[in-house]
């Protein structure tokens, strides 16, 4: 079983043989048929490597019967024959020898390493198609994600912007409401001041009649002559004439022009009223407790 096993691998391996081991083959052959020619008993093999029944002549021929003699030179003649056409055919694919063996072997190993190498070119090919593939897929989900934050940076964005701009609404509705308020405090204050303004000139006007009241009660305890002398004189310099400018008391140059309170005599100039601040009026030498300026025309 393992001489057949061995030729049938030699067979399938005989395929891939160069021509180099076919001449081997052929001078292996030519060596085959002499030693056939020469030695005794002979062995033959048929192109399909099966054996052929050969003649045996033994050393003992010379004794045997002219007969057999006769019948073993035929044979020879025979064989002899069949060996010229086996030459004449192409070689068997037999392979015994051991370089052919490892000619083949190396063949085979050859065939393997193509298989190998085309084997490993698909698979970098595979690999590169893949690697190719998830690049792209992550530079398209790397873009998803840039335009994903793209877009709620956006809406932040806007939704920021929306409420900066409320907030400018409301500054501005605030501003004009504001300003509303300061002009409508100012006429009132305005209106405030007029009246406070009245409110005091009418409070000069009471304190005049208080003080008057009280000069007048202070000179009802006087004499009456006194009294009436007194009365006709504060009468006659309480009266402002229009018609008529007088002149101050005190320079005697300037036109008299202020208004002492309470006693109401118009009898200084703006200057000497300023210079005589807190003292009595000229005129009645009564205590002053202000003076108003008048201009007349």
């Amino acid at each position: 079983m393992a001489v057949q096993a061995q030729y049938q691998s030699n067979n399938i391996l005989f395929f891939n043989s160069s021509s180099s081991s076919n001449k081997n083959e052929q001078e292996r052959k030519e060596m085959d048929y002499n030693l056939l020619l020469h030695q005794q008993p002979p062995l033959f093999f048929s192109s399909n490597g099966s054996a052929m029944v050969a003649a045996a002549a033994d050393a003992k021929t010379t004794t045997r019967k002219r007969g057999r003699e006769a019948q073993a030179q035929n044979n020879v003649f025979s064989l002899h024959s069949q060996l010229h056409h086996h030459h004449q055919q192409p070689p068997p694919l037999v392979s015994t020898g051991l370089r052919l063996s490892s000619s083949a072997d190396d063949d085979q190993d050859d065939v393997f390493a193509q298989i190998n190498q085309h084997h490993m070119q698909e698979l970098d090919h595979f690999l590169l198609a893949q690697g190719e593939q998830l690049r792209r897929a992550l530079a398209e989900k790397r873009q998803q994600h840039l335009r994903a934050l793209l877009a709620a940076a956006e809406d932040s964005a806007a939704k920021r912007l929306a409420e900066k701009q409320a907030e400018l609404d409301r500054a501005a509705r605030r501003a004009a409401e504001l300003e509303e308020l300061l002009a409508r405090l100012r006429t009132e204050s305005m209106a405030w001041q007029a009246k406070a303004m009245a409110e005091q000139a009418a409070a000069a006007s009471l304190h005049a009649q208080l003080q008057s009241a009280a000069a007048a009660a202070a000179a009802a305890q006087t004499g009456p002559e006194d009294c009436c002398g007194d009365r006709a004189e504060d009468a006659e310099s309480a009266h402002v004439d229009p018609g008529r400018s007088g002149i101050c008391r005190c320079c005697r140059v300037e036109p008299a022009s202020v208004v002492l309170l309470p006693c109401r005599h118009l009898c200084l100039c703006a200057g000497c009223d300023a210079v005589t601040a807190g003292e009595c009026c000229p005129v009645c030498r009564g205590a002053r407790t202000g003076g108003v300026q008048v201009f007349l025309s």
